[in-house]
């Protein structure tokens, strides 16, 4: 089985609205939406990496305000096969706020975490975002099943 490591930026706007971004036509999960980031590179932290990703991909400059939760997805994949995938999330404020600009994206849509229930996520991110939104609970557990029906 192959391992590969990944981030995600929790990029968090002063009135509390998340960003999420849609995928293109191209590739796996198309059309799907995510928390932008990527994979990490050989030799690069994650940190390093998060920054990377969202300047290439978002041309915005960022900073790490925090770490937030990480989860673990099992997938295959036609190049790797088998593969168990790590993905870490940040939370993350722009150093100097401007709207993130859609390099490889086809669409950027701000919200509350609750709102991104109602959207495609890809796995991994329907996992990190259930994570998100069960820290935030007092009690009781949310299944992407349940936040739907509510």
């Amino acid at each position: 089985m192959q391992n590969l490591c990944s981030v995600a930026g929790l990029i968090r706007r002063d009135d509390g609205a998340f960003c999420a971004v849609q995928r293109g036509s191209q590739g796996r999960f198309k059309g799907c939406w995510e928390f932008p980031g990527g994979k990490i590179k050989d030799g690069e932290t994650a940190i390093e990496c998060l920054v990377r990703e969202l300047y290439d991909e978002l041309g915005i400059l960022v900073e790490i305000s925090d770490e937030g939760p990480a989860v673990w997805h099992q997938f295959h994949d036609a190049e790797r096969g088998e593969t168990l995938m790590h993905l870490q999330s940040f939370y993350c404020v722009c150093s100097k706020f401007r709207e993130p600009q859609l390099r490889e994206h086809t669409n950027i849509k701000w919200g509350r975490l609750n709102e991104f229930l109602d959207i495609p996520l890809t796995p991994s991110d329907e996992k990190l975002l259930l994570s998100l939104i069960n820290n935030r609970k007092e009690r009781g557990t949310v299944t992407a099943a349940t936040a739907r029906a509510r």
